[in-house]
Parts: structure tokens; C-alpha cells; sequence
């Protein structure tokens, strides 16, 4: 009775594990890094990144300008081409991007990146990008990180105003503002 019960409990283990990884892997293509999750939270505005986190595999091998070329498009992270998700509408450098999920590209450069919100999230790398659907391009400036991230980070900062989204790798930071907009009577 006992064995029985416990094969029993095996097979239900193994159908259950088998039924998530089925449901969780939507996209059939290998993962090359970790999923990273960055999230802020005022009132009713929400704001989410999701992207992949990959990493210097020495601390002397330098991402920008070698593995992520300059004044190239840049699906900012690895795998799924990154993706903003905000509730409210913002403003980005006097742009205006509305309530909705975007997917993320940037064009790195040693002075500034070009910062491009499309209109079509769900995309894989940069293979189906068209840039006739991007909402705008904006540029920004590049800072210096304060040391070394050898995984490449994104983190939301609550402002006064909204909040900023922070992209940093190796010595490389860039700061997006999002100024929220406020809402007309």
C-alpha cells in the first residue's frame, strides 16, 4: 500500500513538472541568460522592465564596442528584445509615450545612446524589428557607473516626478527620465 502510494505520488510529481515546464516555455529557442524583473510602484502609476541579464565572462572583457557593437541596434539585454511596460503616460525627453508595453532597443555609442520604444513587444532579438513602428527615438547621455557591473542591470528609481529607468554594464550606465504625464480635465 505504502509503495503503491508513493509511486503514485512520483507519477503525479512528474506529470505536474511536466505540465508547467510545457506552459511556462512559450518560445522554443535556448535561453543564454537569466530573466531580469525591475519594478516601481507610486499610487496608480506602475512601471515594469523584463529582460535578459547577460554578463562578462572575465572582468577584463569589455561588452560595449565588442559584444554589443557601437552605433548598432541593440535589443538591450540578451534573447527577448527587452520590454517597458508602463500604466500611465509618460514623458521621455519632451516625447510622449502612452500607457501600454513596448519593446526597448538602444544604439550605443561612447557619448550617447539613442533610446528606441516600439510599438511591437513580444519580439525575439532584433530579428522581426521594423522600425516603422517605433513610437520615438530619443538620445541620452552616458555616465560613468559607479564600478564595475559585470551583469548587465536595469533598475527603476522613483523621482519627484515619475520615475527613471537605469541601464548599467561594466563601467556604462544611462539614465531614461519618465516624467509622468498629468492627467487633463
Amino acid at each position: 500500500m505504502i509503495r503503491f502510494a508513493f509511486l503514485s505520488f512520483i507519477a503525479l510529481v512528474v506529470w505536474i513538472s511536466g505540465h508547467n515546464a510545457s506552459a511556462q516555455q512559450t518560445n522554443p529557442k535556448k535561453r543564454r541568460s537569466p530573466v531580469g524583473l525591475a519594478t516601481y510602484k507610486n499610487g496608480d502609476f506602475y512601471a515594469k522592465v523584463t529582460y535578459g541579464r547577460p554578463y562578462m565572462k572575465y572582468q577584463a572583457s569589455y561588452p560595449f564596442g565588442y559584444n554589443v557593437p557601437w552605433r548598432k541596434i541593440w535589443r538591450t539585454g540578451d534573447d527577448d528584445a527587452t520590454e517597458v511596460t508602463i500604466t500611465k503616460d509618460v514623458t521621455i525627453n519632451d516625447n510622449l509615450l502612452k500607457a501600454g508595453t513596448y519593446a526597448l532597443f538602444t544604439i550605443p555609442d561612447t557619448a550617447e545612446w539613442t533610446i528606441i520604444f516600439n510599438k511591437e513587444p513580444g519580439q525575439w532579438g532584433l530579428y522581426n524589428y521594423n522600425p516603422a513602428k517605433d513610437a520615438f527615438r530619443t538620445k541620452v547621455p552616458v555616465y560613468k557607473a559607479p564600478g564595475q557591473f559585470r551583469e548587465f542591470t536595469i533598475f527603476l528609481q522613483g523621482t519627484p516626478k515619475g520615475a527613471d529607468i537605469f541601464l548599467i554594464w561594466d563601467k556604462t550606465s544611462i539614465r531614461i527620465p519618465m516624467v509622468i504625464r498629468e492627467e487633463e480635465n
